[in-house]
């Protein structure tokens, strides 16, 4: 089983520069090419959290929409990336999903 967490080699905030370190010490493969993600069986969506204030647009939604493409297995974490999860709308696009894990 491999697993992979998307990001990119541009230097990012402190804490996604903090969960890339993470991830990598568990073993996940952090990956800045995301047709490699779209090869997966499963593809789970934490992209964005809750606090998601705007569109999704440019390179982001290219992953969004070559995700919604695959015919993997989807699940998202609390709500699809995308979506204002105090409305309920979409932001721009969002993914389009199969399953939902909720944190109560």
């Amino acid at each position: 089983m491999v697993y992979y967490a998307f990001g990119t080699d541009e230097a990012g905030s402190e804490l996604f520069e903090l969960q890339k370190n993470i991830y990598a010490r568990y073993g996940f493969k952090v990956v800045s090419d995301i047709e490699c993600v779209c090869k997966s069986d499963v593809i789970i969506d934490a992209l964005f959290g809750t606090g998601l204030k705007r569109a999704i647009e440019g390179s982001l939604a290219d992953v969004i929409s070559s995700v919604n493409k695959t015919d993997a297995y989807r699940v998202a974490v609390d709500v699809p990336s995308g979506v204002d999860s105090d409305k309920g709308h979409v932001m721009g696009c969002t993914l389009k999903q199969i399953s939902h894990i909720l944190f109560l």
